[in-house]
């Protein structure tokens, strides 16, 4: 058995297999790859989040990437270092809130960005305005009679901050105090 330092051992077997990073060729005969950041895959909502987006992108001939941007203490990792190596053409943040850096250095890799129940003035958003829904559903119940109206939430369990768990809090809490 050879020994050698392991970066060269690394190369010498990539060599000998015939390896190759994969790359994002130039040409536009080329298959579009959408990365799909997502902090949850089994959970319904999501599930049926990635059905959609893998519809469309397959109609197109492209691929679809899904990444969970957690390590494994579920911290969650910047989006640059996740996805600035990858081959990938564009990518779907949905429900995760993306910093100004994040934005700009995949902006700046030529990664197109949209994002999915979050906003950021330098990316395409679908979203809604989470707070007036919870608000007007909440005197939606009331205008019915109901009083005892709660709100159910994940938001202490979930791995990173719930933007959208606040606002629906706040837009419920604002309904219930005008009743």
């Amino acid at each position: 058995v050879q020994t050698c330092a392991l970066p060269i051992c690394v190369v010498k077997a990539a060599a000998d297999l015939n390896y190759s990073l994969p790359s994002r060729p130039q040409d536009h005969t080329r298959q579009l790859r959408v990365a799909v950041v997502t902090p949850h895959i089994g959970r319904w909502y999501y599930g049926r989040v990635l059905e959609g987006i893998e519809t469309v992108v397959g109609e197109r001939g492209g691929e679809l990437v899904v990444v969970r941007p957690f390590d494994r203490q579920m911290r969650r990792r910047d989006l640059v270092d996740v996805l600035g190596h990858t081959a990938v053409d564009a990518a779907i943040v949905v429900s995760l809130p993306v910093s100004d850096h994040e934005v700009a250095g995949l902006l700046d890799r030529g990664i197109g960005l949209s994002l999915l129940g979050t906003r950021h003035p330098l990316a395409s958003t679908v979203s809604i305005d989470d707070a007036h829904a919870a608000a007007t559903l909440t005197a939606h119940f009331a205008d019915y009679g109901h009083r005892r109206i709660g709100l159910v939430s994940s938001a202490p369990f979930a791995p990173t901050p719930d933007d959208v768990a606040r606002s629906r809090r706040s837009g419920y809490l604002r309904a219930r105090s005008e009743e």
